[in-house]
């Protein structure tokens, strides 16, 4: 390979187009950690060279990148694959672009045109469309990418993009500084000189015999650190390279092209963690198929072991890898609930454990999804899964060992025919009689619910959701609808700050003890609104019991004012002994 100390002038004025292979990731760079600091830089070394002179301004290092020549016929654009840099080089014909435009409104016409040339190529020696622009990004970009080219002034759908965003950002800069100077069209002439000639990388030119991709592995973009994801990608994409009966670009376009959307970047919560959700569904993915516990931030080493062992070629796990991506989404994304009831009980099934934070059963959870069965099997086997995780979260069993029990269902299970699965996963539940594994049976089950303090022991998101189930047992099919949404505030019906006054008691220390017993047991607690929780605050029962009547749509409220005259210990317990019965009969251990 060769080293040499370029400049975009270098770079960009031949008719040249920077190709950046299906492998890499798309467009991550922001306005904060890249564009901001880009542009300081850039307007830094103007200023430098307006104040200094030229000669006393030493030019600014923007990092290396790596190419590849590919072969190309004389007087035709020279192509190249871009390596490694194609987040920076893409940002430069973006800043380029940018600044010509502007150039065409405040700076002189010449000075506009020879700037064309440096992110445009001679119509002549294009071979193909795209060659009409000096980088070529990744699929995923492309549409966007040619909208930001194209002016970005009217990018239409693709106005949200990062690219078509990183454009408008640079132009508004660029025009807000020249109008600032004395004269516009020096300070543009200076901007463009001092971009092509004071700015400086280092281009790597490969040779035949280097090998780009592994290249590729061992250089993380500089400025976001590449995801397991994006070398997963690029794994898949060199076992295609060689393949005498699949091409690249058809390859990632039918099994890859899918995970490229914004959806699969959005940001999820793991342990500790923030990542990008196609790295969290690329864990549980893993650990389905490998049948061991995950670490996070191993993704790409666990995905080598699984593809050399499991012997699968490269379509067959793309193939697996784009099945299982369309089960995660189901299984974690309810924004629409199926029309189907059958499919909307799973989908019912799957909000709830998404919002308890169950993601150890993901795996199991995407294996379900995955089941050649109709949904009536399906729905069985989520009912058995959600009643052994809730039965054993509210009896406060330890769930550190759910990521190990759940490898343990896969591997026993995995031979298990499709259409026999729910009933022989019920068998495997019902047989676990380890503590670290055990489903609670109805008696257990049911004390717990009715004795224990569950506002305490429970954080206020799931207790939240146990009381959205109760309303939800409570109601007929002559009930109104009402969609809970899981924001509404959990209110104490015997407040925690009581006074004798207000909710008399005996006074004594087994009274006293009895009523803090009481106070956070599932029969004080129900769910209000934000303005009716501040109204009734500490107030006794006789004002409670009337704003309840007067103000609450909900069926767990109504039982409330139909049934107790009075609020004191004794009708919590027997609330509570109700809220267990239902309970019991809503997850029941069969």
């Amino acid at each position: 390979m060769d080293a040499d100390k370029v400049t975009l002038a270098d770079l960009f004025r031949q008719d040249v187009c920077y190709l950046v292979p299906l492998y890499q990731r798309p467009y991550v760079w922001n306005e904060t950690d890249q564009w901001r600091p880009l542009w300081d830089d850039v307007q830094s070394l103007a200023e430098n060279s307006r104040d200094f002179g030229d000669e006393m301004t030493a030019p600014h290092f923007l990092g290396a990148v790596v190419i590849e020549r590919l072969q190309s016929r004389p007087g035709d654009v020279d192509r190249h694959n871009l390596i490694d840099g194609q987040q920076r080089l893409t940002t430069l014909q973006l800043l380029l672009d940018a600044l010509q435009l502007v150039m065409q409104d405040l700076g002189d016409e010449r000075d506009a045109k020879r700037l064309e040339k440096l992110v445009l190529n001679d119509e002549i020696a294009r071979t193909a469309a795209h060659e009409r622009f000096k980088v070529w990004p990744t699929n995923v970009d492309r549409p966007s990418f040619e909208a930001a080219m194209d002016d970005g002034l009217d990018a239409g759908e693709y106005g949200d993009a990062a690219l078509v965003r990183a454009h408008d950002f640079f132009r508004k800069q660029i025009e807000t500084w020249a109008r600032e100077s004395d004269d516009a069209a020096d300070a543009l002439q200076l901007l463009s000189s001092t971009l092509m000639s004071k700015m400086q990388l280092v281009a790597i030119t490969l040779d035949q015999d280097d090998n780009a991709q592994a290249i590729f592995e061992t250089l993380n973009a500089r400025g976001a650190p590449l995801l397991g994801s994006d070398l997963i990608k690029n794994d898949l994409l060199r076992s295609v390279e060689g393949s005498q009966t699949l091409a690249a670009e058809p390859f990632y376009e039918k099994y890859l092209m899918g995970f490229e959307t914004p959806y699969w970047r959005e940001t999820e919560i793991q342990g500790r963690l923030k990542r990008p959700r196609v790295d969290l569904f690329l864990f549980y993915w893993l650990g389905l198929r490998t049948q061991r516990v995950q670490m996070a931030l191993h993704e790409f080493p666990s995905f080598r072991r699984y593809a050399r062992d499991s012997g699968l070629d490269a379509e067959a796990l793309a193939a697996d890898l784009k099945a299982a991506g369309s089960a995660y989404r189901v299984v974690a994304d309810h924004n629409e609930l199926p029309a189907d009831p059958i499919e909307r009980q799973c989908s019912l099934i799957n909000t709830r454990l998404n919002r308890l934070g169950a993601g150890a059963l993901m795996p199991l959870r995407m294996h379900v999804q995955m089941l050649d069965v109709d949904p009536a099997e399906k729905l069985g086997s989520l009912q058995y899964i959600e009643s052994w995780y809730v039965r054993r979260l509210l009896v406060k069993r330890s769930m550190a060992s759910t990521s190990r029990f759940v490898v343990e269902i896969l591997r026993k299970l995995h031979e298990v025919p499709d259409d026999e699965f729910a009933r022989t996963l019920c068998d495997f539940l019902a047989g676990q009689t380890a503590i670290a594994s055990d489903w609670p049976a109805d008696a257990e089950f049911w004390e717990a619910v009715r004795s224990r303090p569950l506002y305490k022991q429970l954080p206020q998101y799931r207790l939240r959701l146990i009381l959205e189930v109760l309303e939800t047992c409570l109601r007929t099919n002559r009930t109104e609808p009402l969609e809970l949404t899981g924001d509404l505030p959990i209110e104490h019906l015997m407040p925690q700050s009581w006074t004798p006054q207000s909710w008399p008691i005996d006074d004594d220390a087994k009274s006293h003890d009895r009523r803090q017993a009481s106070l956070h047991k599932l029969g004080n607690l129900t769910l209000v609104t934000t303005a009716l929780n501040s109204n009734m605050s500490n107030a006794p029962w006789s004002s409670k019991r009337p704003a309840l009547a007067d103000h609450s749509v909900l069926r767990l409220n109504r039982s409330l004012v139909d049934d107790y005259a009075v609020w004191n210990e004794d009708t919590i317990d027997a609330r509570s002994a109700e809220l267990a019965d239902l309970l019991v009969e809503f997850w029941p251990r069969s």
